[in-house]
């Protein structure tokens, strides 16, 4: 059988439902970068030069130092040299070394160079912005800008000193590493700090309401005595009243034979000596 060629017409129409069919099926996304994915994990903070002073417009993560010997220089100066992280050890900036005053284009208006004056250690547990995120993959370096946040540390709202960090990986490592893994890196300089912002001190619970105390007592009576009923009946009060006086109060009587031979002289009833009796 003679086989037939297809015609330009076919072949054309053949293209375009390529065409169709390739826009037609889902694009997948690029995933994020490592230094997307880190961006994230560690907001950069932006700052403001004014007024001659660097200040904070809007925070970003705040780290807390974990190693000593990161070096800080003033936030004015134009370039710093920075802090190597290299197979678990800290190492002091090399002569001319520089993250580059391009660091700050757009952040600041360095006035000065003046490092090697007035540079400082920068001590452990001291709360720092990250002004600037740089990840080189190709020369397996992540270098951070920090700045120190003043607020944070218990002064004022300026940034005073800056510094540079790079974390130096092996050779080839940082483009198969994962982003947990160069995380934990990190983590052995810079810890994010996860504590919440200062609020207002709470009001201490208010204790629960006690109950009113009872009120006191009216003091007692002194208790009837002999010597009681002898001033009432010399006063001519009648024996009714100073039975009913005796029946209603204490009463510390001596009724011994004596004493009411001695109450019977006095004056005092029958009556009133047998509810002295009684009472007793």
């Amino acid at each position: 059988m003679k086989r037939t060629l297809p015609t330009a017409v076919q072949v054309l129409a053949l293209g375009l439902m390529g065409m169709v069919a390739s826009f037609a099926a889902p694009q997948q996304a690029a995933p994020p970068s490592l230094k997307e994915q880190l961006e994230a994990q560690y907001k950069v903070t932006k700052l403001k030069y004014a007024d001659g002073e660097l200040t904070v417009t809007e925070p970003g993560t705040v780290l807390v130092l974990q190693l000593a010997g990161i070096q800080g220089v003033p936030s004015t100066d134009a370039a710093v040299a920075p802090t190597v992280y290299k197979d678990g050890v800290l190492h002091k900036p090399s002569a001319g070394s520089s993250f580059g005053a391009s660091v700050l284009s757009g952040v600041a208006k360095p006035t000065s160079v003046k490092s090697a004056r007035e540079s400082k250690a920068l001590p452990v547990g001291d709360k720092v912005y990250v002004s600037k995120l740089d990840v080189n993959v190709k020369n397996d370096k992540i270098a951070f800008l920090i700045y120190e946040c003043g607020t944070c540390n218990g002064v004022d709202q300026t940034s005073k000193y800056k510094a540079a960090v790079s974390f130096q990986f092996a050779k080839g490592s940082l483009a198969t590493s994962s982003v947990p893994d160069v995380e934990d890196t990190i983590a052995k300089v810079f810890a994010i700090d996860n504590a919440p912002t200062q609020a207002a001190p709470q009001q201490p619970a208010a204790a629960p309401e006690q109950p009113a105390p009872a009120p006191a007592p009216p003091p007692s009576a002194p208790a009837l005595t002999n010597d009681d009923i002898i001033k009432l009946v010399q006063a001519k009060l009648s024996a009714s009243v100073i039975m009913a006086k005796i029946k209603a109060s204490a009463c510390a009587f001596d009724t011994s034979a004596d004493a009411l031979v001695k109450l019977k002289q006095a004056g005092v009833s029958d009556e009133i000596l047998q509810a002295m009796v009684e009472k007793q």
